[in-house]
């Protein structure tokens, strides 16, 4: 029986990353069940007046922009930069994640006002990070938890090893709280970092695994370290 991986981030990260996983881990079985929807939020679009640059940490706040001119864009990881490159801005990837983006920032101390456009829910405050930067904050974004498909609790009671990346406290909250997880013996929760992996319940917790460092990347090598050791002997 092949070892699942549970891909549990909105479409299409979860696309991207089961393709990058597909190269670089042992053979396995992608499952894809986002845990939470992306929906734009109300804001007021007078927040961008007179920006000089944007603030992005991660792509789902590009589609939720207004019409701008194209702006400096400084992004967290390479796909966020990606999709602001497509969407017209002068985008740079600043950092794989959001501390290497605030000492990116503080490093180039560009002139503001910059406008940082987030989710609703988000675990770094960069304006707090940077005060001597003037930085406008917007939410224009919000991710909606939903749960499993039907079926996939069955489905996953009825499988063997199973692979569960997961990239933020909230993440692994909502994934405990879904029917039959936490009694789910062969599942291995792969987290972006020790704060992901505490908000697991212990059960989970004493056996997560925690990616070197709090980026995409880190995750995917660590859950092909772990597939590679989990897999049996040729």
């Amino acid at each position: 029986m092949l070892p699942l991986i549970l891909w549990t981030r909105p479409d299409p990260e979860s696309a991207v990353s089961a393709k990058t996983a597909q190269d670089r881990c042992p053979a396995h079985e992608p499952i894809i069940a986002p845990l939470f929807g992306v929906a734009p939020a109300p804001y007021d679009p007078a927040v961008f007046e007179g920006a000089k640059g944007l603030i992005l940490t991660s792509a789902n706040a590009v589609p939720a922009l207004p019409p701008l001119p194209p702006l400096k864009a400084w992004c967290v990881w390479r796909k966020t930069a990606a999709a602001a490159r497509a969407a017209g801005f002068d985008a740079v990837a600043a950092g794989a994640e959001a501390g290497e983006l605030i000492d990116a920032l503080r490093s180039e101390h560009p002139e503001g006002p910059l406008v940082y456009a987030h989710g609703v829910h988000w675990s770094r405050d960069v304006v707090a990070a940077l005060p001597e930067l003037e930085i406008r904050s917007v939410a224009v974004y919000e991710s909606r938890a939903k749960p499993f498909p039907p079926g996939l609790p069955d489905r996953l009671a009825r499988a063997g090893r199973i692979f569960a990346p997961l990239y933020s406290p909230r993440a692994a909250t909502e994934l405990a709280r879904q029917p039959g997880v936490v009694s789910l013996s062969g599942l291995v929760p792969v987290a972006i970092s020790e704060a992901c992996a505490d908000a697991l319940p212990r059960s989970l917790r004493a056996r997560a695994i925690i990616a070197e460092a709090p980026n995409g990347d880190a995750v995917i090598a660590a859950l092909a370290e772990a597939m590679s050791q989990d897999a049996p002997a040729a």
